[in-house]
């Protein structure tokens, strides 16, 4: 249980680090988040400036509380709570026929998918399984050998929710000129 705590711990710090170091590296960066939010209709305009740092603020939140075992739980929990949260949203705006980007690592321009409804579903999976890991686990030796493994998993998976959206640019159907 421990490998499988060590690798869903792994997994949600890096993708939060780097949704944040997307997003607030500098105030373009920020500035396209916060254009992405307002796009996606889900707060009155005035509100689109402190959702958007509540967002990258509760994301900041998650890496460190992920870090220390006793606040593990609170950091999955805060994690499964954002995750839910862009789903509603993404879910929302896709069933409007909003057209918004994901800046959700801060670089990509690809328009909201039903993909980043799958990515953020398995995320909130990945949260709660580490949050029943952490509350039924009591403290268990870790195995070198199995933590490597674990990091190693958690670094792929997270490299790869990070480029999913150039991923499907790369492997999606190819548009026809006429």
């Amino acid at each position: 249980m421990s490998d499988v705590l060590i690798a869903c711990r792994g997994l949600i710090i890096l993708v939060f680090a780097v949704a944040v170091a997307g997003k607030a590296r500098n105030a373009a960066a920020f500035a396209s988040f916060e254009a992405s939010v307002r796009a996606l209709k889900v707060a009155p305009r005035p509100m689109t400036r402190p959702l958007a740092v509540a967002v990258v603020a509760g994301e900041l939140a998650v890496p460190p509380l992920l870090a220390f075992p006793a606040t593990v739980v609170a950091g999955f929990a805060v994690a499964a709570v954002l995750l839910v949260a862009f789903l509603a949203a993404i879910v929302s705006a896709l069933r409007r026929g909003t057209a918004a980007t994901c800046r959700c690592f801060g670089v990509s321009e690809a328009p909201f998918a039903w993909r980043h409804v799958v990515r953020n579903a398995l995320l909130t999976s990945v949260a709660v399984t580490g949050i029943v890991c952490a509350a039924t686990g009591g403290p268990s030796p870790v195995h070198p050998a199995g933590a490597a493994v674990s990091i190693a998993v958690a670094a792929f998976l997270a490299f790869l929710v990070v480029i999913m959206d150039e991923l499907a640019a790369l492997f999606g159907p190819v548009a026809r000129r006429s």
